[in-house]
């Protein structure tokens, strides 16, 4: 158990900073961060809504790009397996059950960072016909 809290913590610390950086860039302005699959010991998965960002035409043409440590990105094991959705392509991929919603609510998410603007669209991913019980996986922190 300990073990996974340092894990956790170590990834989240690197994560945020990450969404710092990627924060401050300008051609494409970042709406919001969600770790999700907390709980895979051997990738980081992140994903982030971006306020300029191409529109896909449906969910297998995502943007997703996965990368090894870096200077920039310490993964313990394996990769961090980041995806990119404009803020339209978040919102029709609540609307459609995308795969990666899906993967999202199949196990625990954390929200690392919102946009106050975009704050309804990021608490749609809690609005599910979940079971009260499996709600109960879903952290939400800031």
């Amino acid at each position: 158990m300990q073990d996974d809290n340092a894990f956790y913590n170590f990834q989240k610390t690197h994560l945020k900073k990450l969404i710092r950086r990627h924060k401050r860039l300008d051609d494409s302005p970042l709406l919001a961060a969600v770790w999700y699959k907390i709980h895979d010991k051997k990738n980081v998965y992140l994903l982030e809504v971006l306020d300029q960002f191409p529109n896909v035409a449906n969910e297998k043409e995502i943007y997703h790009v996965s990368f090894g440590s870096s200077s920039d990105f310490i993964v313990l094991h394996g990769l961090l397996k980041l995806s990119l959705l404009s803020k339209q392509d978040f919102d029709r991929s609540l609307e459609e059950k995308w795969s990666i919603i899906r993967e999202i609510r199949s196990d625990q998410f954390e929200i690392l960072y919102q946009d106050p603007e975009c704050k309804n669209l990021i608490s749609r991913l809690y609005k599910d016909e979940q079971p009260q019980r499996e709600k109960q996986r879903f952290l939400k922190t800031g």
